[in-house]
């Protein structure tokens, strides 16, 4: 395992899709109607669970490659 300076690539791309899934789940979930017992969930709610296990996959993701691709100490990055 080497020690880079700055996040790689991979982690920068893990990190903007999931604030940009981020920036749709947000408006979905709060315009989504609310559920009650017996109701039939919409394309609105089945959107947003899809988006939701998105990001959950992807964050999963990005802690694996975090844990095995780690960035250098603060001190010894560039200011």
């Amino acid at each position: 395992m080497t020690v880079q300076l700055h996040y790689g690539t991979p982690a920068r791309i893990f990190h903007w899709l999931i604030v940009a899934l981020l920036a749709v789940q947000y408006p979905i979930g709060w315009f989504m109607p609310d559920l009650h017992r017996g109701m039939t969930p919409g394309a609105a709610m089945t959107f947003h669970l899809s988006i939701g296990l998105t990001i959950l996959g992807l964050t999963a993701l990005r802690l694996i490659w975090r844990l095995t691709h780690p960035v250098a100490p603060e001190t010894s990055l560039p200011a």
